[in-house]
């Protein structure tokens, strides 16, 4: 007898879906309801009839549909699915939630809008003067800015949008690409009016432009993601980018004096204070939001941090959580216990037998994986509409499930169903097969192996159980679960000496938080963003080099970025207010300056103009 599960779902099958049928994974389709095929018994062998009524075999339906998506590229059905393991066929699995804390398509997650809105949302294409005013384009990178004799070059993708710009002004305001794609839904980040920055340039009649990160989206300085080619992806390599990418636009553009000023958020947020610190003659100044800019191998502050919002939330939510992921502690080495986890959690795969630690390890990640996300974006006006996926939301689904494992349960297949359905993968070593895949073929799995380059060899930021203290989710994630995927994807160069030595000298050369290096920057940090530990906060602000830091309480991950609502927080209206403020202080003071300087060449040039006169009339007297 097969012990078959059956579950509805908002099916959805793109040509950039590649982990959802990585390895040759297939699905047993049961009662598909398109192109009117009606219910069938599973035993049943579907033949096809009238066109009307025809039906597909379950193989054939599933081939029938990736067919039909990468003739499309997109088309969203409602259909029943019904999952079988059969003859060792591999059912297709979820991605996990959050890989080294980054979920999928990056921390800066795409802001809500109607899904009436077209392209190129607000954005018009051609001026009165028909002059292109927004796009795409691509400018010529060297893969390595820092060795001469490497002359190797690619194509790094911007877009830009000209349609506030004041004739003359010079001013840019520059969005940093970071750790995913800036095409699709994430281009709204350089076109829509609504983007809290693109209100700033439409009041200053700035320029717009936003640029992808090397080794994301389409910039791709190698041919594949391999070790010897993801090499290049560095923190330097990237603002290196960025200098020579003004440069290129300042060309290209013709910006007389320009000012450039740069935006970003989380991992872009950093890069925007360190460009920063790196480049001060090439920018006007910088907004970092929720940038964790103290990098840290072992951020057990992380979960601390989620589990004290949890409290402030719900004493008792906290108290029902703890009680579960205990309980799913106690049965993880029972006899019986890992199967009922499988049931119960709806797993995709067996745990192995007997246990090992890494397997224990990659579940109780997955599962606590959720919970990050829920925290890190509550009410930050993203994908989902903002009051959805909340912290409060998520209390009342635990204080009204009995059991505690039930309850931990509830939460995730909730969180599932609301952004990406599907079993869960339980297999470690699937997922080191998969990310651990040197090509471009599956665009989400090509950018999360680049983010969790970034983190081995650069960033840490290691989201471990690690805080002790009776932690919410126990101690089931230590630190060598992360350094161990280094070392899995990438080889045993990349063991936890090396990501200690490498977090230790980028905290060294910027600073960290303590001791930025900078001028000119704000940092925005949400209370509720577990990332703010690693943030720049007021104590660490420094008037006189005009670094700003503010706290925005109950505040998600780059809250202060998303569109503004009328029933924003009252403090997130402040923050935005005086985000708004220091932009304007950076933008006159800039202005100032320019205006100096332009005095200073006009003396400096009358003064060579009356030399001139005086020599030539005591040589013609």
């Amino acid at each position: 007898m097969l012990e078959i599960a059956a579950f509805q779902i908002n099916c959805k099958i793109s040509i950039s879906s590649g982990f959802y049928i990585q390895n040759a994974v297939l699905q047993v389709v049961h009662d598909l309801r398109f192109h009117g095929c009606g219910e069938r018994p599973l035993q049943d062998k579907v033949k096809r009839s009238s066109r009307r009524n025809a039906c597909l075999s379950p193989l054939l339906a599933f081939h029938f549909l990736l067919h039909r998506s990468l003739q499309f590229f997109h088309f969203k059905m409602r259909c029943t699915i019904l999952i079988a393991a059969l003859l060792g066929i591999a059912v297709s699995a979820r991605p996990p939630s959050m890989i080294f804390g980054r979920p999928h398509g990056g921390f800066l997650r795409n802001p809500h809008f109607e899904e009436t809105e077209q392209k190129p949302w607000l954005c018009q294409t051609k001026n009165t003067k028909n002059n292109t005013v927004c796009g795409y384009g691509n400018v010529t990178q060297l893969v390595d800015h820092f060795n001469s004799s490497n002359k190797d070059t690619w194509q790094q993708r911007y877009q830009f949008n000209m349609q506030y710009y004041k004739e003359g002004s010079g001013l840019v305001f520059f969005m940093l690409g970071g750790e995913s794609a800036i095409d699709g839904a994430s281009e709204k980040w350089a076109f829509n009016e609504n983007i809290t920055f693109i209100t700033w340039a439409a009041k200053h009649g700035a320029a717009i432009f936003q640029a992808e990160h090397r080794f994301f989206g389409t910039s791709r300085p190698k041919p594949d993601q391999t070790t010897k080619n993801i090499i290049y992806l560095t923190v330097e390599q990237a603002l290196e980018d960025y200098s020579h990418f003004i440069d290129a636009m300042n060309a290209k553009f013709k910006f007389p004096n320009p000012r450039w000023m740069t935006f970003g958020g989380s991992y872009p947020g950093s890069l925007s204070a360190w460009f920063r610190a790196t480049y001060p003659k090439k920018t006007i100044g910088a907004v970092s939001t929720s940038s964790a800019v103290n990098v840290f191998t072992d951020y057990y502050g992380y979960v601390d941090n989620v589990q004290k919002n949890i409290r402030d939330v719900d004493p008792n939510c906290e108290k029902h959580i703890r009680e579960g992921f205990n309980k799913m502690i106690s049965m993880m080495y029972t006899p019986d216990g890992p199967k009922q986890l499988k049931t119960q959690f709806g797993l995709c795969d067996d745990f192995p037998s007997p246990m090992t630690p890494k397997a224990s390890q990659f579940f109780f990640q997955n599962i606590y994986g959720v919970f990050q996300g829920i925290n890190q974006y509550t009410k930050d006006n993203k994908g989902l509409p903002r009051d959805t996926l909340t912290l409060e939301n998520m209390c009342g689904i635990v204080n009204k499930t009995a059991n505690p494992v039930a309850a931990v349960y509830a939460v995730v297949k909730w969180n599932n169903d609301l952004t990406n359905p599907g079993c869960i993968g339980n297999s470690y070593a699937n997922y080191v097969k998969t990310y651990g895949d040197g090509s471009y073929d599956h665009p989400d799995v090509q950018e999360a192996r680049s983010w969790i380059w970034l983190t081995c060899t650069a960033l840490g930021y290691s989201q471990t159980t690690d805080g002790g203290n009776n932690g919410i989710f126990g101690s089931t994630v230590p630190a060598d679960f992360f350094t161990d995927q280094c070392i899995d994807l990438f080889g045993p160069t990349y063991n936890a000496a090396y990501m200690d030595n490498s977090v230790l000298k980028y905290r060294k050369k910027y600073g960290g938080a303590q001791n930025y290096k900078g001028t000119k920057c704000v940092f925005p940090n949400g209370s509720y963003d577990p990332w703010k530990d690693l943030g720049l906060q007021e104590q660490n602000a420094n008037a006189r080099n005009e670094v700003y830091a503010m706290w925005i309480e109950k505040g998600a991950h780059c809250s202060d970025m998303y569109p503004a609502l009328d029933d924003d927080s009252q403090s997130l209206q402040d923050a935005r207010k005086k985000i708004e403020a220091y932009v304007d202080q950076f933008v006159s003071e800039s202005e100032t300056a320019k205006k100096t300087s332009n005095a200073s060449v006009t003396a400096k040039v009358s003064a060579v103009l009356a030399l001139l006169v005086t020599l030539t009339l005591g040589l013609f007297p």
